[in-house]
């Protein structure tokens, strides 16, 4: 059926309503039609037409696409200023009569349309809002820089109280209802915001181009495939140059993490990007999640496809500047070991948890365990590490190792202090009544194991509520739901303490209202469930704050894990805990965890000497804080003679800096350059040093300077929370070579949670309905997504 495009709105409206075909021969015969011109022919010039149809929106219509039957004319006694943008709609007759419609006014400029009596306001407002409208024209002019948007805003507001628009409303309503229920969309869908601009764009399309068929607009699926992929390819080129340009200041981190999708088990290698721009702002970015072509993931063929994705950035020669941010999988932990890597501290506190109340306990653990702490003992050589076997393990095992004693650190200084501590804390766990780490559940005192058996009683109580459906009876009661705890959801078994407790009298009520057995009601020690859920508070927050990407959260993790090792202290003569003896046993088995399986990077204790609230580094040690100063004048080293490479290049026609060799360490060449005393010249190094030092002391003495209290004086976060980007954003002038260091260290995230979010976000786009998409799109709608978000926040910093 072709549809003419003379129609005007509503008689499209009557003709997707009409099924009878002389109803459809009746509808079309518009004001602007063949049929209808020539009947108006045959009646009477003087004798004024009547349409049953005729509405502001019909004439705004009329006006748009029928100008050569319908005009605005001026009216003739003009008391008001209005009346330069507006007039009088007519309809042309034959010869040069007009039938004049005085009941509504018209914008010349815009074709909005009121209707009128006597009235000035919606005019005089029309007028502050049309960009039509120049006040100082008096002449007649159709304007062609109109803001589309603007219009549909004008009309929407212009009919609010028009009958019609109810109506179209509730059509609309009724549509969007019928296609929820019939192609089972969620109801959100219509509250979605890119759902809202193709609402927008689609009346923008029928205001400029009248009444078309949605087969005219809308695209096929191959289509939009095809236009996904040409904005990725787009977006990539421009983030390209973001990425290129934090890896050369050596601020760039990436996550990477494996995954495979529940319905075809596609493997899939996901990276996050992270990094500080020059507004000091913090990013977080998807780069890529690409599928595995190789027939295992072991680490040789994992680094094959991790530079496949990185060649897509042009990142593969900067490897060794970037810091790597990893779970222990043990295949992305072996390629990673010639880079600089900070494990993810979220996981290892989640690991300390189930250690701690044997959720992943296996046989096995007893000799494996005590077979590292022998290994320990005996200090073997340190490239026993090196032996690791490729596992077949995928990357999203997370920690597959829980105590990591042989983690290698990249320096000699940071690997003794490693073993050092590990010794001692091992030797003081064998010295002691209970070793923690090869005791099994079975072998626990009966007081301890009480807490086991509460937690596995909840656990049941909130399987057999889920299984007879009483979370809806505990909703109706206004209580919350009981949520179930799994091992591999973080935080689940807090919160599922948290809900239980909430909700216990509730249940009760419910279980006498049905007449339940409520046995297993009765195995729940309420008294318990508060100590346990008081103990798990300091994890909770600790946790949660470290799995943050929008503020920097690598800053967090010494005095979080600090004030986590603060809780579990006791005195002997504290009557409050004396009386907590079944909580004792788990607070001193979670100190020991914590001191064998968390070791601390030395970007921790870097970022803790560059947020200005804990520069001074009380709670480390004297050496810890001399081991952070030296770290941080190796980094300065470092920063300077990239700066000195940088300008050398420049002054050389702007050549690209030349990359080192993918086997030496560029950091380390130039460690041993400074330091090589042979060659070393008396003046400049000392001078270099003593600027260095210098820098160091103005900043370590900054704290009462008025700048710095102006930095975060409006601050009304706790100190967990404060985010030293401000500081560096205003002082970065005054310590230029920390401000570099800041930035490297603080775009750093606490967590891998970043690639676990694009896991999620991957797992919503591969759904039962939608698990044949290509591996290809998935990769394409992830990259796009984070764009789009990335392109919303930071305009300015792409390049348009």
């Amino acid at each position: 059926m072709n549809i003419s495009p003379s129609l005007n709105i509503y008689d499209v409206i009557d003709l997707d309503s009409s099924s009878n075909p002389t109803d459809l021969q009746r509808t079309t015969s518009s004001p602007c039609s063949p049929s209808s011109s020539s009947s108006s022919s045959t009646s009477s010039s003087n004798k004024p037409r009547s349409f049953p149809h005729l509405s502001a929106e019909s004439i705004t219509s009329n006006l748009k696409f029928c100008k050569k039957d319908w005009i605005i004319v001026d009216k003739k006694v003009k008391k008001s200023g209005c009346w330069q943008c507006f007039g009088i709609p007519a309809r042309k007759l034959d010869g040069k009569k007009n039938e004049i419609y005085d009941k509504f006014v018209s914008c010349k400029h815009c074709y909005v349309t009121y209707t009128y009596s006597s009235s000035t306001r919606n005019m005089n407002k029309h007028m502050k809002i049309c960009d039509g409208f120049n006040p100082n024209q008096t002449h007649f002019i159709t304007s062609t820089g109109i803001n589309p948007l603007q219009l549909i805003k004008t009309s929407t507001s212009s009919s609010s109280s028009n009958k019609n628009l109810a109506s179209h409303k509730q059509k609309m309503a009724n549509l969007l209802g019928e296609w929820i229920c019939s192609n089972i969309r969620p109801l959100s869908i219509v509250e979605d915001t890119g759902f809202k601009k193709i609402i927008e764009e689609a009346a923008l399309i029928g205001y400029n181009c009248g009444p078309i068929k949605a087969e005219s607009i809308l695209s096929s699926r191959q289509t939009v495939s095809r236009q996904i992929k040409s904005n990725a390819s787009i977006g990539r080129e421009k983030i390209q140059h973001v990425l290129l340009k934090a890896a050369r200041e050596r601020c760039l981190v990436l996550s990477p993490d494996i995954w495979s999708d529940a319905y075809r088990q596609q493997s899939y290698l996901g990276c996050t990007a992270h990094w500080i721009d020059d507004n000091w702002k913090l990013h977080s970015f998807e780069i890529f999640c690409i599928p595995f072509n190789t027939p295992n993931k072991k680490a040789p063929n994992v680094l094959k496809v991790l530079k496949e994705g990185l060649s897509i950035y042009n990142l593969i020669s900067y490897m060794r500047d970037i810091v790597w941010v990893s779970d222990r999988g043990s295949n992305i932990k072996k390629i990673l070991e010639e880079y600089e890597v900070v494990f993810c501290s979220a996981h290892r506190v989640n690991n300390v948890l189930e250690r701690l109340f044997f959720q992943s306990e296996k046989k096995k653990k007893k000799k494996k365990n005590q077979q590292l702490i022998d290994e320990v003992q005996e200090e073997e050589d340190e490239n026993e590490d090196e032996k690791m076997s490729d596992s077949e393990q995928s990357g999203e095992d997370n920690d597959d190792n829980p105590i990591d004693l042989q983690q290698r650190p990249p320096t000699n200084q940071r690997r003794q202090h490693h073993q050092q501590k590990t010794i001692n804390a091992t030797s003081n766990i064998v010295s002691g009544k209970v070793n923690h780490l090869t005791i099994l559940k079975s072998e626990i005192p009966p007081g301890p194991k009480r807490v086991i058996t509460l937690i596995v009683s909840a656990k049941q109580l909130v399987k057999y509520v889920k299984l007879i459906n009483l979370n809806q009876a505990l909703e109706d009661k206004k209580s919350p739901r009981l949520v179930q705890s799994t091992v591999v959801r973080w935080l689940s078994m807090s919160n599922c303490l948290e809900a239980l407790l909430r909700s216990y009298l509730p249940l009760n009520e419910i279980f006498d209202e049905r007449q339940l057995d409520k046995k297993r009601l009765e195995n729940i020690n309420i008294f318990l469930i508060e100590k346990l859920i008081e103990f798990l508070k300091p994890w909770k927050h600790i946790s949660t704050r470290l799995q943050t990407t929008n503020i920097p959260s690598i800053h967090v993790v010494i005095p979080g894990i600090e004030s986590v090792k603060a809780s579990l202290e006791w005195m002997s003569n504290d009557t409050k805990l004396s009386n907590e003896r079944d909580i004792l046993f788990f607070r001193q088995r979670a100190k020991i965890l914590l001191e064998v399986m968390f070791d601390y990077h030395p970007i921790h204790f870097m970022a803790l000497f560059l947020n200005p609230r804990t520069r001074k580094m009380k709670q480390c040690t004297n050496d810890e804080r001399y081991s952070c100063l030296e770290y941080i004048k190796q980094e300065m080293i470092i920063f300077d003679a990239f700066d000195n490479d940088t300008q050398s290049e420049d002054n050389n026609n702007n050549r690209s800096i030349k990359r080192r060799s993918a086997e030496a360490n560029q950091a380390r060449r130039i460690m041993q350059r400074y330091y090589e005393e042979e060659n070393e010249q008396d003046d400049l190094p000392t001078t270099i040093a003593a600027i260095h030092q210098t820098e160091i002391d103005n900043y370590l003495k900054f704290g009462t300077d008025k700048l710095n209290e102006s930095c975060y004086s409006n601050s009304f976060l706790c100190d967990e929370e404060y985010n030293p980007l401000h500081f560096w954003k205003c002082n970065h002038a005054l310590y230029p070579r920390l401000a570099k260091i800041a930035k490297r260290v603080f775009s750093v995230p606490a967590s891998s949670a970043g690639v676990e979010r694009e896991f999620s976000l991957a797992g919503n786009i591969i759904t039962k309905k939608r698990s044949r998409l290509s591996p290809e799109t998935v990769n394409d709608i992830i990259f796009q997504n984070s764009f789009e978000k990335y392109n919303q926040k930071n305009v300015q910093t792409i390049k348009q």
